[in-house]
């Protein structure tokens, strides 16, 4: 199906039901339309950034109405904030070097819960990403080291 008009970007999470006469209707989902330029967050830091009083989580995802983070084993949920080019962002503050966490995807009528693929670390079964501080698994003399 080719639309009569352009989808603006705050409708693409919208559904988009189609009715054609002598059929049920049907969803469609939004699938050229993510590649035009307004969802290009090539320059976007993805995945979390870590310091000891902060981590600020960020995903794409411009066809979710509403994303979550799920934090810690008791997976705490953790409303994102969506902003441009359909990056969602999370700021939670505090030491969380090795809390689990995933993310909880709503679109289309529907939920999907999902480990961060940008992530450092993952959980033994990959069902979780694992914020960690990286300098905290350098070996001993690690950045004293000098190369040959």
């Amino acid at each position: 199906i080719t639309l009569a008009e352009p989808v603006p970007a705050e409708a693409v999470a919208r559904p988009i039901v189609v009715e054609l006469p002598g059929f049920s209707p049907g969803n469609a989902y939004a699938r050229d339309v993510l590649s035009h330029d307004m969802f290009a967050a090539t320059d976007a830091e993805l995945g979390y950034r870590y310091t000891a009083d902060a981590t600020t989580f960020r995903t794409w995802s411009p066809v979710s109405e509403r994303v979550e983070l799920l934090l810690g084993e008791e997976e705490r949920a953790v409303e994102m904030m969506r902003g441009g080019r359909g990056v969602w962002e999370a700021t939670v503050e505090g030491d969380l070097h090795r809390t689990p966490y995933r993310y909880r995807f709503h679109s289309y009528g529907e939920s999907r819960t999902v480990a961060d693929v940008h992530a450092f670390a993952a959980t033994a079964d990959s069902s979780r990403a694992v914020v960690i501080d990286l300098r905290r698994t350098d070996p001993e003399g690690f950045r004293a080291h000098q190369p040959p």
